[in-house]
């Protein structure tokens, strides 16, 4: 996706570099990873990366029962911003569900709308 300002596709490139970077990672290490972010500098402006793990409810009959049990995908979303230079902020929200078999699928628009 390309955008007029290049502050926002500075925002955008660093925030697909990372969810590359994070497409790569095990299954297994991305279960044991938790909510996060840092700060980014952009054309002299500090704007920030927030990262969302979610994983499916657990069945509370289940984890009574046998303990829990972990999940079969994980949902991983990137959301960056940075202040624009006239009004408001740019935003780029990217994601991805990966399973334990190690396929990824992206998240279209619907799902991504509630981080943006």
């Amino acid at each position: 996706m390309r955008y007029w300002s290049k502050a926002a596709q500075q925002l955008a490139d660093l925030v697909e570099r990372e969810m590359d970077q994070l497409r790569a990672i095990p299954f297994e290490d991305l279960a044991t990873m938790q909510d996060g972010g840092h700060d980014v500098e952009i054309k002299g402006r500090t704007g920030h990366i927030h990262r969302f793990v979610e994983r499916p409810e657990w069945s509370s009959t289940r984890i009574l029962l046998q303990g829990p049990v972990p999940s079969s995908s994980i949902k991983i979303v990137l959301q960056g911003s940075v202040p624009s230079r006239i009004l408001g902020s740019h935003y780029h929200v990217v994601g991805f569900v990966k399973t334990r078999e190690g396929s990824c699928r992206e998240l279209d628009g619907s799902e991504l709308y509630p981080y943006s």
